[in-house]
């Protein structure tokens, strides 16, 4: 009995890691985070950022998002909404935690759009 309990408890470990690396390979999201949440921040801005594809063309697309001017940013959060590895990638070009603002750049792969939600989390 002992041994068909440790079979079954390692049956089950093995089946839990094997759907968790299944988990991760099938998430292929190009999500970009920067920063941390210290306590006390709170979602200062949301903002979609969406772009139509164009045939054979990998696009650009180069946003600024800022605070009141007083507010640090703390974190930044830019969410692909594309879930099937077709979605853009995020650089930082300026700013970001510890500024007011940050300036992201959002580059498609060829014949794919951009669609992503950033969210901005700052704190007084």
């Amino acid at each position: 009995m002992k041994n068909f309990m440790l079979l079954v408890l390692c049956a089950a470990v093995i089946f839990a890691v094997s759907e968790r690396c299944a988990a991760q390979q099938n998430s292929t999201s190009h999500h970009f985070l920067v920063g941390a949440r210290p306590f006390a921040d709170k979602l200062f801005r949301r903002e979609q950022v969406k772009v139509n594809s164009l045939l054979w063309t990998s696009l650009k697309e180069r946003r600024t998002f800022s605070t009141d001017g007083t507010a640090k940013i703390t974190l930044i959060k830019a969410l692909d909404q594309k879930t099937n590895g077709n979605g853009a990638y995020v650089s930082l070009i300026n700013g970001g935690p510890g500024q007011t603002f940050v300036t992201l750049e959002f580059k498609s792969q060829k014949g794919h759009g951009i669609d992503f939600v950033v969210e901005l989390y700052a704190k007084y």
